[in-house]
């Protein structure tokens, strides 16, 4: 056995679900016509990680670049895990399309979101704020730097 045990022996899929499940913070990587931007969000996963909520202000770059082209992507990873060695770390790109909450809608997606990010609740809760949706389409996942899997949720 490996030096991460039980984490050697863990799928694809179920790595996604960790890092998913273990981690709040990402970075969301949009386009506009300023080119590539990169902002650091809190989010949460739901519907067996094939969506994630995450919350922005309406007057924000990457929320304008969100409404002009809907194709996003996450990069969630458990970086601390360093301190132990490069090869213990696991990183996760998330790739989708985002689309804003409306409605009855936003409140669920606003209540899952706050279940899991009490503190952000004024923050995601203003006037101004957009609950934003990115329906997962595929991930990829690499561990120990080399071992790359590709998942693609809902399909067999």
């Amino acid at each position: 056995m490996g030096k991460n045990g039980a984490r050697d022996r863990e799928g694809p899929e179920a790595r996604v679900r960790r890092l998913l499940e273990g981690q709040k913070l990402c970075v969301l990587c949009t386009t506009g016509d300023e080119g590539p931007h990169a902002s650091l969000v809190a989010f949460a996963p739901f519907g067996n990680s094939r969506q994630v909520v995450f919350a922005t202000p309406k007057a924000t770059r990457k929320y304008r670049n969100l409404m002009r082209d809907p194709r996003a992507s996450l990069l969630v990873d458990d970086r601390s895990r360093a301190a132990k060695g490069f090869e213990a770390g696991s990183a996760l790109t998330v790739t989708g399309k985002v689309r804003e909450g409306s409605g009855a809608a936003r409140d669920e997606y606003l209540g899952l979101y706050l279940a899991r990010h009490p503190s952000m609740r004024e923050f995601a809760g203003a006037p101004d704020a957009a609950v934003m949706v990115l329906d997962v389409e595929v991930c990829q996942v690499v561990s120990r730097l080399k071992d790359v899997a590709v998942v693609w949720p809902g399909k067999a």
